[in-house]
């Protein structure tokens, strides 16, 4: 049985055929009863009424009454030859086959319960029980494991056989008056015959163990053998046949019976051999060495036998378990405790049968537990970043499995021998377990795993938010940090972003909510980062007084329409922006009372229209928006004017810098940066630019490769330009 057989395996995830779950189901529910060996159809009936199985009875037996009855072959070797090979991990309802009789050969079978114990019907403790399969003895004896596929054919029930009996004097086929009794299944006498002459009797009956048993009659001699043996399988459409040997040399009467040890090999014995003198009187001693094991360790046993006749021929037996039958025999102890060990010598019975007993002792102590502990398999001290996975794995020996753990220093960890944590922050860290075998008593030993230290965090997080006239606003932005350890730009709040490197970090902003203005920082625009800290920059912002235009319209030529699309708002913002289009030109403001100018100024050049409603309705929201100032509207366009100067000599810069003229209308100016002398020219995003009261334009967040510029600013008066500024 390979290594990992004896690793804590978890059969929960497996799906197991019902028939396969039913038919251990069915063997567990029979755990206790007896064992006594018979190749009858199971379950049988011993003398006391009581059923009992072998062990390929109770996995016949579970199968046929599963909820899909499978009619399996009644040998451990039979059943050996059907289902597919499997290795472990072993599911619920496989077949364990071991070689407990001869190496190589199927001697026994047990269905498998989970990843530690299998059921079987075994001879050392008598009775159908569940045990470990993991043991010593166990692993020394396994050959494969099979699993049964759920189209296992079932064949028919087999239903008779024939046996034949005969009679030999001397090797010569014998006719005469005999008596003989044949028993089978159930324990039922099924065939007798009495003061019979024949030479040979044949019997069908139905399939299942027979035993033969000499009455009386035969030929006037003094000895009989039974060959091949007194007990054999009747299988469906064979032939069994016993033969009753009798010889005219032998001394004395040595009638053969069930329960010893003389088969067909007895007929090979020199029939001849003298009767003049008596063998000495058979005895026997044992011993064990070393006397004394710890447990999962082996003592070798021997017989020391003198007299009898040979050859001789050894029983061995411990706690009413069949060890073996040579001279000598290894025995591994899983338990600890005196343990007694006997046997039992036959000499070949010439002229009779001697027999003699011996018992020796052997002294087991429950082996030391030890158990070491690895961390992400490491078996000494290590260094990992904060974050990483740790994973703890123990390995246990000695006492006896399986093992039990519970472990300090890891939260959630249960009785398994590996557990994974996660920590957070740094610090060092200290786990150990207790590890405890299965033993009677238990022992004990405490693994303790190397110390894991975690790095403290190389990086922090920065946050930004922002509050509009005491509350808290969401929305876009136009902030960036400059001058720090890490420059990006901040486009909407709340913002936050973690893992960058630690320093001061400087807040800048051009722009916030609409119709605002921004009167401080919290706790400032400047501050630290620390490891693993954040640190979090409030924006204050307040209303700020609008500057409207008197006339934001120029005078429409020839003949005109007008239009202005629904609209809708909240507090100081819109929600729905609306459109007023003149003269198929489309016009937008910040601030409800643009368009209401706007609509009084089309009342002044004699427009139609539900004017007066729409003007109505804009001033029933002017309560909710920043307060406004009227300022005489320009009449021309724009000139423009600045110094331009890139944050640094490099292309791709972020470009800051600002841009100041006169004739800029609020709502209606649009920025380009252009390269210089070309059409080429990049909208400046609607964020980054603002008019204020002194008629000047910010300019934020402009990326610019290398080359000559020019700012193009765009009104409904007319366009400006401003001069050639470079980036290299």
């Amino acid at each position: 049985m390979t290594t990992s057989l004896l690793s804590r395996l978890s059969l929960a995830f497996i799906t197991i055929p019902l028939f396969a779950q039913d038919a251990v189901d069915i063997a567990l529910s029979i755990t206790q009863i007896p064992t006594e060996y018979n190749e009858r159809l199971p379950p049988y009936t011993l003398d006391d009424g009581l059923w009992a199985f072998d062990c390929s009875g109770l996995v016949q037996y579970s199968y046929l009454n599963a909820s899909k009855s499978l009619t399996l072959p009644r040998t451990a070797a039979d059943q050996s030859q059907i289902g597919t090979v499997v290795g472990p991990p072993y599911q619920r309802g496989d077949l364990m086959f071991f070689a407990t009789l001869k190496p190589g050969e199927v001697g026994h079978v047990g269905i498998v319960v989970d990843a530690d114990m299998m059921i079987d019907a075994n001879s050392y403790d008598g009775k159908v029980e569940q045990e470990s399969y993991n043991t010593a003895y166990w692993r020394s004896v396994f050959l494969f494991a099979k699993r049964l596929p759920e189209n296992y054919p079932s064949p028919p029930v087999p239903t008779t056989g024939t046996i034949i009996v005969q009679a030999t004097l001397d090797g010569v086929s014998w006719a005469g008056p005999l008596s003989f009794y044949i028993t089978g299944p159930y324990r039922v006498i099924i065939g007798m015959a009495v003061g019979i002459s024949l030479q040979s009797s044949s019997y069908d009956l139905p399939v299942g163990s027979y035993t033969i048993s000499y009455s009386s009659g035969g030929p006037s001699v003094t000895g009989l053998y039974i060959s091949p043996s007194t007990t054999q399988a009747v299988t469906a459409g064979q032939v069994t046949t016993f033969t009753l040997a009798f010889s005219s040399r032998f001394c004395s009467a040595a009638r053969v019976g069930p329960g010893t040890a003389l088969d067909s090999v007895s007929l090979l014995r020199d029939f001849a051999s003298s009767c003049a003198s008596n063998p000495p009187a058979l005895t026997a001693t044992c011993s064990c060495l070393p006397s004394t094991v710890l447990t999962e360790q082996s003592s070798t046993c021997a017989a020391l036998a003198s007299g009898g006749a040979p050859p001789l021929t050894y029983v061995w037996t411990t706690e009413g378990s069949a060890l073996g039958s040579s001279a000598s025999i290894s025995v591994a102890y899983n338990m600890s405790g005196s343990h007694i060990v006997g046997v039992r010598v036959y000499d070949s019975g010439n002229p009779t049968v001697q027999t003699k007993s011996a018992a020796c002792s052997v002294q087991v102590n429950p082996s030391p537990v030890t158990a070491s502990c690895l961390v992400n398999g490491s078996n000494t001290p290590i260094t990992v970043n904060s974050g990483t996975q740790l994973n703890y794995a123990i390995s246990a020996s000695g006492g006896k499995s399986p093992y039990h753990y519970s472990w300090n220093g890891v939260s959630g960890a249960g009785d398994t021998s590996v557990t994974s944590v996660t920590p957070a922050g740094y610090a060092s860290i200290r786990v150990s377990a207790l590890v405890k075998d299965s033993s009677t008593p238990v022992t004990s030993t405490t693994a303790t795993c190397p110390t894991v230290t975690i790095n403290p965090p190389s990086t922090g997080t920065v946050a930004v938010v922002a509050t509009m006239n005491g509350q808290a606003y969401s929305g876009a932005m136009a902030c960036g940090f400059l001058n720090s350890p890490s420059n990006f730009a901040v486009n909407s709040v709340p913002f936050s972003q973690s893992n960058l490197p630690l320093g001061t970090y400087n807040l800048n902003c051009a722009g916030g909510p609409p119709n605002s203005a921004l009167q401080s920082f919290s706790p400032s625009s400047s501050q630290t980062l620390t490891a693993g800290g954040t640190i979090t920059f409030t924006a204050i912002y307040v209303w700020a007084t609008v500057t409207v235009y008197s006339n934001p319209l120029p005078v429409p030529s020839g003949s005109w329409t007008w239009s202005l699309s629904g609209w809708s708002s909240s507090g100081s913002s819109w929600i729905t922006q609306p459109v007023l289009t003149v003269a198929g030109v489309n016009y937008t403001y910040n601030h409800p009372e643009q368009y209401i100018l706007a609509l009084q100024q089309m009342q002044s050049w004699g427009a139609t229209g539900p004017l007066a409603l729409m003007i109505s309705q804009l001033q029933n929201v002017l309560s909710s928006w920043p307060p406004y100032v009227v300022v005489p509207s320009p009449t021309s366009a724009p000139t423009v004017g600045g110094i331009y100067t890139p944050t640094q000599p490099l292309s791709d810069v972020l470009f800051s810098g600002n841009v100041s003229g006169t004739g800029l209308v609020p709502g209606n100016t649009t920025v380009y940066f252009c390269v210089y002398n070309t059409a080429t020219c990049y909208l400046q995003p609607a964020a980054g630019v603002t008019v204020n009261s002194s008629i000047s334009l910010s300019v934020y967040n402009v990326y610019l490769t290398g080359g000559a510029w020019q700012v193009k600013v765009v009104t409904p008066y007319g366009t400006g330009i401003g001069p050639v500024f470079y980036v290299q």
